[in-house]
């Protein structure tokens, strides 16, 4: 009978240990899922701002400035293939 008291008391303190150990991972797992989602949250945020400066960027205004400064001010026209230089050597 006192073995049977003993050998409750050990597996009652392993299931107690194992408890708290879980209950200690599970923090420290919360808190690392709540430094995960304020990181997502600021890079969500930084790739707004971002998507905000490419298309300010790439706007026909600023593409039309950009094209004046790097000398490209002439007007393509079209071109026929109709053309006999623009035929096929065989």
């Amino acid at each position: 009978m006192i073995f049977f008291k003993i050998g409750a008391a050990i597996v009652i303190l392993v299931f107690a240990i194992g408890n708290i150990t879980v209950f200690a991972k599970s923090v420290q797992l919360s808190d690392n899922i709540v430094t995960l989602e304020t990181d997502i949250q600021k890079v969500k945020k930084e790739n707004v701002e971002l998507e905000k400066k490419l298309y300010s960027q790439n706007s026909m205004e600023n593409l039309e400035i950009m094209a004046k400064q790097l000398g490209f001010l002439k007007q393509a026209g079209p071109i026929s293939l109709d053309d006999q230089h623009y035929a096929l050597a065989r």
